[in-house]
């Protein structure tokens, strides 16, 4: 049985890696510290994964799960799925690429290799699981496919990774992660809206907008804004 006590669960990215470059100050007026940061985050990648886990975030993928199974497409090294289901989280890891060195998902043995739209259309679009996405490069196919209602994602929310689209989904829990330099990278939980829900945002938003013409328009001037239903807002 997998052990739930964080402290007894290695963490060698975290500990052995990010620690130390953290400790030493990377960024502490030495010339040679640009240099030193990327060859150990180019490490990290090559090794564990293009972010780094911390407790905090692994404890929010298992309040998204809730007991639900957990799936992770374009898992790498497999290195946060390793690190979840040693949480006791139930993983599914899908990668269709070999890790640096030739070897298959060497810290998740378990993963499916594959291709991961494909592993959605045999699976119906995996309705009851929780999709897992680590820096995804273009998962727009994935999302589209996938069945469920809840999104981890881990990214850059301001850089160069895939960010989920606003349309559609409602972000629950956000958690910083360990960061490299200027790469600020979170944990984001997203939930699908039902289509009700969907409806009444949009109707906020343009009722704000509304809002925000009559109140810069001038006081003198006869202001007239339109009543617009949501019912109206969804045809």
């Amino acid at each position: 049985m997998p052990t739930t006590n964080k402290d007894e669960i290695p963490n060698p990215l975290f500990t052995d890696l990010w620690m130390p470059w953290v400790t030493a100050n990377a960024y502490a007026g030495d010339p040679n510290s640009t240099v030193r940061h990327l060859c150990v985050r180019r490490q990290a990648i090559r090794e564990y994964s293009w972010a780094v886990p911390s407790n905090s975030a692994i404890s929010a993928c298992i309040r998204a799960c809730h007991g639900r199974p957990l799936l992770e497409l374009g898992s790498g090294t497999g290195y946060w799925a390793r690190l979840l289901s040693e949480h006791g989280v139930r993983v599914t890891a899908v990668e269709s690429d070999l890790s640096a060195g030739g070897a298959f998902s060497p810290h998740f043995p378990a993963a499916v290799q594959g291709d991961a739209l494909k592993y959605l259309s045999e699976n119906e679009g995996c309705p009851g699981q929780v999709l897992f996405l680590c820096w995804p490069k273009n998962a727009g196919p994935w999302l589209g496919a996938y069945q469920g209602d809840t999104v981890v994602w881990v990214g850059e929310t301001d850089g160069c990774t895939w960010r989920m689209p606003a349309a559609g989904w409602t972000v629950v829990d956000r958690v910083p992660l360990p960061t490299w330099g200027l790469v600020h990278d979170f944990l984001l939980v997203y939930k699908r809206q039902n289509k009700r829900q969907g409806a009444e945002d949009r109707g906020s938003k343009v009722t704000k907008q509304m809002i925000n013409l009559r109140l810069s328009m001038s006081p003198r001037l006869p202001v007239w804004v339109p009543f617009v239903s949501v019912s109206e807002l969804c045809n």
